[in-house]
C-alpha cells in the first residue's frame, strides 16, 4: 500500500505563477511595510517560494519504506462495531510515528500538527482529519496491531541489510508513570492496617453478639450481618453529621461499619495485585506502576517515583523488541524479552548485557537456547582493584576444586561441603584452623563471635556460569561487545528521552504504557533510518570496531 508520498512531487508543487499573482503579491508586499503576514484584503495567503530542508524528504523515505507495505490486516477486526476508521489504519500509523519524531506525544498537539504540517496534510490527503479523541482511543484500542507493525518493521529493517542476527543487546530504563507523586501504598503498611482494621470489626462484631474471630475471608459477612442486624432493629443510617447532629452508639457503629469496609476492601486489593506482580507498592491513580528510585528527583531527597521498567532488545542501533515491566530490578527481564523475540522469529547468535542481568536463570537459559551470554557479573570492576583481592572474606579469593567439591582459602585450608539450600546455595565449612588463624576476624567479621569455624555460602553453578562470561567479556571480541552495547543499547535510550524529550508517560495501565512506548520505539528507528539514508550509509549494519578508535 501506498500513501501517495512521492520523493519528486511531496514538497515540490507544479505551480503557475501568473502576472496577476505576481502583481498582487508585491502590492501587498508594499501595503505591509514590510509586515511578516502575508495578507491581501484582510485574507491569509500562503507564500510558495519557501525553500526546504533535504532531511524532510529522507524522512518521509524512511517512513515509506518501512511502513508503506506491511500487513494492516489486525486492526479491521471483524467485531468492531460503531463507525469505520476516518483514516486507513496504515496512514494513522505513519502520522503517529510521524509525530513522535517531531516531538508530539499527546492526542492534541498531534491533531494540532497534523492541520498545519505540510507532510501530515500530504499524508492525510483528501480524507478527514481525526479528532484527538479519535487518536486516543486508536492507540488504545490497537496494542496488538500495533506490536504486529514492529514486528513486521524489523523484519523489514532484516530485508533492507539493517540487521545482520549477529549480537542483540539489552538494557533498561525508568520512565515516570502518570500517576500522582504522592499516591503511594506499601504492601506492609497495607497489610498492617489491615490487621488493625479486622481487629476494630471484631470489637464492634462481639459487641453485638455476633461472630467475635473475623478473619480475611468472612470479614465482608459481618460486616454484612452487623448491617442486617441494624435494619431488623429500625436504626436508621446517619445521613448527615456534625454540629446539632446526635447520633446513637449504634448509628455511630453502622458507620464506622461503612468506613471500614471501603479500607478493608482496598486493603484486599492493594494486597492482592502486589502479590500476584511480586512487588511491595503501587499507585493509587495507576495501579500498575511500581515506586522506583529515579535518577531525575523533583525533591532531591531520594523520594521514590511511580514509574515503569521500560526495556529494549537493540541491534545495529535499532530497537528490535521492547517490553514494559514493574520490576525495580532488572533480573526477570531477560528471559520474557528473549522469548518475546524468539516467538518474532527474529536470529541471533549472541547475546549482551551489563551486570543487572547477572542471575543463575539467565544463563541456563542461553545456554539451552545456544546462545553466548557476554554478561558482565557483579562486582567485576571490584574485584580487579589490590584492596579486593587481598580480601579474605571475599568469594572470589577461594579456589574450587571440582574433583573433591571444596574450596581452599588464601592460608591453605580446606573448606568442605556440609549441606544445600532450598535455593540452590551450598554451604562449605572449614573443619580446622580457623581458631588460630591470624585472619580469623578480617575472614569471619561478624560470625567470628558466633561460630568456630569459616562458613561460606555459594552458588556454585553460578559462579561456573559467571567465570565463564568473565573469559568471553575479557577477551578482544568480548571488549568490541561491550563497547557497541554502551553505544547501542545505552544510546537508544538517549535518542527517546533527551532527543525526543520523553520523560513521563501519558496513559495510565502497563498495556497502554507499552503501546505508547513500541510507537517510540518505531519512531526512534524511522529517525535512524532516515539518517542513514542521508548519509548514505543504508544497507551496512552498524558496528563499531576497537581499530577505528585507534585510528
Amino acid at each position: 500500500m501506498c500513501f501517495g508520498i512521492e520523493k519528486a512531487s511531496l514538497f515540490c508543487y507544479n505551480f503557475r505563477y501568473h502576472k496577476e499573482i505576481n502583481r498582487r503579491t508585491c502590492l501587498s508586499h508594499m501595503a505591509m511595510n514590510d509586515n511578516i503576514l502575508n495578507l491581501e484584503n484582510g485574507q491569509l495567503y500562503l507564500n510558495l517560494s519557501i525553500p526546504l530542508d533535504k532531511t524532510y524528504s529522507s524522512y518521509i523515505e524512511a517512513l515509506d519504506a518501512l511502513y508503506s507495505s506491511l500487513d494492516y490486516s489486525l486492526f479491521c477486526r471483524e467485531e468492531k462495531r460503531g463507525r469505520p476508521y476516518c483514516l486507513h489504519p496504515s496512514k494513522m500509523m505513519v502520522l503517529l510515528i510521524y509525530s513522535y519524531m517531531n516531538g508530539c506525544f499527546s492526542s492534541r498537539e498531534i491533531e494540532k500538527l497534523m492541520k498545519r504540517d505540510c507532510v501530515c496534510m500530504r499524508i492525510v490527503g483528501m480524507d478527514r482529519i481525526p479528532d484527538h479523541s479519535t487518536i486516543d482511543r486508536f492507540i488504545r484500542n490497537s496494542h496488538d496491531a500495533i506490536a504486529d507493525i514492529m514486528r513486521q518493521s524489523v523484519m523489514k529493517l532484516m530485508e533492507l541489510g539493517e540487521l545482520d542476527g549477529h549480537a542483540v543487546f539489552q538494557d533498561g530504563t525508568k520512565i515516570e508513570s502518570a500517576a500522582g507523586k504522592y499516591t503511594f501504598v506499601w504492601r506492609t503498611g497495607c497489610e498492617k492496617n489491615l490487621e488493625k482494621a479486622l481487629m476494630r470489626v471484631s470489637a464492634i462484631s462481639s459487641s453485638y453478639g455476633l461472630e467475635a474471630d473475623v478473619t480475611e475471608k468472612n470479614v465482608m459477612a459481618v460486616m454484612d450481618s452487623i448491617e442486617d442486624l441494624m435494619q431488623k432493629r429500625g436504626i436508621r443510617f446517619p445521613s448527615s453529621c456534625g454540629r446539632g447532629h446526635h447520633l446513637s452508639q449504634e448509628q455511630k457503629d453502622w458507620k464506622k461499619i461503612r468506613e471500614e469496609k471501603e479500607k478493608i476492601r482496598d486493603y484486599i486489593i492493594w494486597i492482592r495485585k502486589m502479590k500476584e506482580s511480586g512487588r511491595n507498592s503501587l499507585a493509587r491513580t495507576d495501579e500498575d506502576a511500581t515506586f522506583m528510585r529515579m535518577k531525575e528527583d523533583h525533591m532531591r531527597n531520594g523520594q521514590l517515583k511511580a514509574a515503569y521498567n521500560m526495556q529494549n532488545l537493540v541491534q545495529n542501533g535499532y530497537v528490535v523488541a521492547c517490553g514494559a515491566f514493574m520490576d525495580r530490578n532488572d533480573y526477570r527481564t531477560m528471559i520474557p524479552m528473549l522469548e518475546k523475540l524468539e516467538k518474532d522469529g527474529f536470529s541471533y547468535d549472541s547475546y549482551c548485557a551489563d551486570s543487572g542481568y547477572d542471575l543463575r536463570d539467565n544463563y541456563e537459559w542461553l545456554e539451552k537456547h545456544g546462545k553466548k551470554a557476554y554478561i558482565k557479573p557483579q562486582y567485576h570492576e571490584e574485584n580487579r582493584k589490590r584492596k579486593r583481592r587481598k580480601n579474605p572474606s571475599l568469594k572470589c579469593n577461594y579456589s574450587y576444586d571440582e574433583g573433591n567439591d571444596t574450596f581452599t582459602c588464601m592460608r591453605g585450608h580446606t573448606l568442605h561441603h556440609e549441606e544445600d539450600l532450598k535455593d540452590g546455595r551450598g554451604v562449605y565449612v572449614c573443619r580446622r584452623g580457623c581458631k588460630s588463624c591470624p585472619l580469623r576476624k578480617q575472614c569471619m567479621l561478624s560470625t567470628a563471635d558466633k561460630h568456630d569455624y569459616k562458613r561460606l555460602t555459594i552458588d556454585i553453578e553460578a559462579e561456573k556460569y559467571r567465570r565463564k562470561s568473565e573469559v568471553l567479556i575479557t577477551s578482544e571480541k568480548g571488549i568490541e561487545m561491550r563497547i557497541n552495547r554502551s553505544i547501542q543499547a545505552e544510546g537508544s535510550f538517549s535518542l527517546l528521552k533527551a532527543a525526543f524529550g520523553y520523560r513521563r508517560f501519558r496513559t495510565h495501565g502497563i498495556r497502554n504504557i507499552e503501546t505508547e512506548w513500541m510507537i517510540l520505539c518505531m519512531a526512534g528507528n524511522a529517525l535512524r533510518y532516515s539518517v542513514r539514508l542521508a548519509n548514505g550509509r543504508a544497507g551496512t549494519p552498524f558496528w563499531f570496531r576497537i581499530e577505528q578508535q585507534a585510528s
